[in-house]
């Protein structure tokens, strides 16, 4: 479920959680309101929460967006700032999965045992 920045994101994790499906938002990028938003959905109607962020350091970003080609490459003002917002949504996560050094399988493993414990 990919959620545009004006959407009344409380309203849709309603309307999904209240038609019993499970929704996984990323929330590395979302600031701290829709944060909560998203956990006060959660209280209302019962449904789990398991948040999971997903980290690398600023160097790293920086590094990964240098080997981006052509216009994929951003400028780095806006990594900066994607990193200092990511780093905010840290500390609500239950789980951190080190991006640039744990093994895809390990963090899922991970994962699946705060989900499925």
């Amino acid at each position: 479920l990919w959620i545009a920045r004006n959407v009344d994101l409380g309203g849709i994790l309603e309307r999904v959680t209240a038609d019993g499906l499970d929704c996984m938002v990323d929330g590395n990028y979302l600031d701290g309101w829709r944060r909560r938003q998203i956990i006060d959905v959660c209280a209302r109607t019962s449904a789990r929460l398991v948040s999971a962020h997903v980290w690398c350091d600023l160097d790293e970003r920086l590094r990964r967006n240098a080997l981006r080609k052509g216009n994929e490459c951003v400028p780095e003002d806006w990594v900066r700032q994607a990193h200092a917002q990511a780093e905010q949504a840290r500390d609500d996560a239950d789980i951190c999965v080190e991006g640039a050094t744990e093994k895809p399988e390990d963090a899922a493993a991970r994962l699946l045992a705060l989900v499925h414990p």
